[in-house]
């Protein structure tokens, strides 16, 4: 998984990003996580990087539409957790995506690929970071978990 983070390149760990297959009884069908680590600082931040589609899984362009903290009952949303390093204190701060775009090109049993880009702000934490611009984001990540029901793409 990799981006660009306000003009700075960022990439997750080495195996350091998945995705996982959640079952949601109401919507009846799986949503998608893709989770991130990473150690790499940018300008003395850690960042980590969420996505969660609640459509049904498969290709196709997602549009984040959330406009408060909240990720809607049936769309998509990205957030960015980070932390501040200074001195021996660690500052962490929250951001919420407010527009963009997951898009699922590949999905099945073993791996899912696609892209991302998204702008979003501070809900909580520290004020070091008031807006975030994703741009460039890729992701070609492993499937480790199905929870609540078998997944049969």
């Amino acid at each position: 998984m990799k981006a660009q983070i306000n003009g700075m390149d960022w990439s997750a760990d080495k195996d350091g990003a998945w995705f996982q297959m959640d079952y949601d009884n109401t919507l009846n069908y799986h949503v998608t996580n893709i989770f991130s680590q990473s150690e790499k600082l940018l300008d003395s931040i850690q960042y980590k990087i969420d996505i969660t589609s609640r459509h049904y899984p498969k290709n196709g362009k997602y549009f984040f539409d959330n406009t408060s903290p909240f990720i809607p009952y049936d769309g998509a949303a990205a957030i960015v957790f980070g932390w501040v390093k200074k001195g021996i204190a660690n500052e962490s701060f929250t951001t919420q995506s407010f527009n963009g775009f997951v898009e699922i090109l590949e999905i099945n049993k073993t791996h899912m690929r696609g892209r991302f880009e998204f702008d979003s702000k501070r809900t909580q934490g520290s004020t070091a970071i008031d807006t975030l611009q994703v741009r460039n984001g890729s992701f070609n990540v492993p499937l480790t978990v199905v929870s609540g029901k078998e997944w049969n793409p």
